[in-house]
């Protein structure tokens, strides 16, 4: 009997990311956390360990860290790669 495979992977589109990884801040902030505004929020996807993260920066301030599962979901992360945290 053959193994079922994984589906494949979804090809990621960078701006897709960005604007589900910045609607999923806004939405679901946790509570007590203030809010960054969309003006000064800058989102970045990086690869680190053959994973994909999206990150959500406010000035010098990480505000959200989101990986992209391999279903193309996103996973808000409590704590970061230490790779990310080196930035």
């Amino acid at each position: 009997m053959a193994k079922p495979r994984k589906p494949a992977v979804p090809h990621h589109n960078d701006d897709d990311l960005k604007r589900r990884a910045f609607a999923g801040y806004w939405r679901f902030a946790r509570p007590g956390e203030p809010v960054a505004s969309l003006d000064d929020t800058r989102a970045d996807v990086l690869e680190v360990g053959g994973k994909l993260y999206v990150t959500l920066t406010s000035g010098k301030v990480r505000v959200a860290v989101f990986r992209v599962r391999n279903d193309g979901k996103l996973k808000r992360l409590v704590r970061p790669p230490r790779e990310l945290s080196e930035d």
